[in-house]
């Protein structure tokens, strides 16, 4: 069975590989059209479905000016541990989080923006979304019933303190070998 990591980067390179979900990343770096969530902080963008399947959304800050690599990499390290939980059979608060997370940098003239790449747990809108602002988590409806709630917002806790033990990661998602440089 793939790790969360391995799982990232396996899709990492099937994104490399699609220009139009890179395409859709550039345009949502720059706000040219309009998130389908947003929080106090972040902006979320649906940029469509790998050629294996998974939905995506690209996690920015709403300010472009603010960089805040640490939290996403609080994200996807949280999101980590969640998936890391479940597949050691762990009951947890919350059944569904994101099952992968990638860092992605888009170099634009003199600017870089920072953001990551996850699971969209709408399913590229299947469910709708509850609004998660300042919540971990959000619920899915599908035909106005609530099928169930989901991790979406991540970055703002550490969530070693909800398993009770204490999160060891090796790499960062934003380090040369794992990120996406567009």
């Amino acid at each position: 069975m793939e790790t969360f990591l391995e799982y990232s980067q396996r899709l990492k390179l099937e994104i490399e590989k699609d220009p139009a979900i890179i395409e859709d990343i550039k345009l949502a770096f720059l706000s040219r059209f309009i998130p389908f969530q947003r929080g106090t902080e972040h902006a979320v963008y649906r940029l469509g479905k790998t050629t294996s399947g998974a939905f995506l959304v690209l996690r920015k800050k709403k300010l472009d000016f603010d960089v805040d690599v640490e939290r996403f990499e609080i994200y996807c390290r949280n999101a980590e541990a969640l998936s890391n939980s479940r597949a050691k059979g762990k009951k947890l608060w919350r059944p569904n989080s994101p099952s992968f997370c990638i860092g992605v940098i888009y170099q634009y003239q003199s600017k870089k923006y920072f953001g990551i790449i996850t699971e969209d747990m709408s399913e590229g809108g299947k469910y709708e979304m509850t609004n998660s602002m300042g919540s971990i988590s959000s619920e899915r409806i599908l035909n106005e019933e609530v099928v169930d709630e989901v991790n979406v917002d991540l970055d703002g806790c550490h969530v070693d303190y909800l398993l009770h033990e204490e999160i060891i990661m090796e790499s960062s998602y934003f380090s040369p070998s794992y990120v996406l440089e567009i």
